[in-house]
């Protein structure tokens, strides 16, 4: 996603029951470029970030040049299959 700021409204869908999991749709991965955020948005992206880490779903890659992070999808087992498995040496 490069949406321009509006990618911050967007970060409850990939949590734990979030509309995602209520739609039954599993994200294998997914790529986001983060935006310049002001003092709010920081707050939010940390508490996501945090969240995310908890619940053991999405492994965080990052890009720190250009604020882009990477999300892989590490407990849905056809994701893992897809994705990661055989991949990690």
């Amino acid at each position: 996603m490069d949406i321009e700021y509006a990618e911050y409204s967007l970060l409850g869908y990939f949590h734990k029951q979030g509309k995602l999991d209520q739609a039954g749709i599993a994200v294998c991965q997914w790529n986001c470029e983060f935006h310049n955020p002001d003092e709010a948005l920081k707050r939010k992206f940390g508490d996501f970030l945090r969240r995310i880490v908890q619940e053991r779903r999405y492994l965080p890659f990052c890009d720190l040049v250009w604020g882009r992070f990477f999300f892989v999808n590490v407990e849905s087992p056809v994701c893992r299959e897809r994705y990661v498995d055989g991949q990690l040496y």
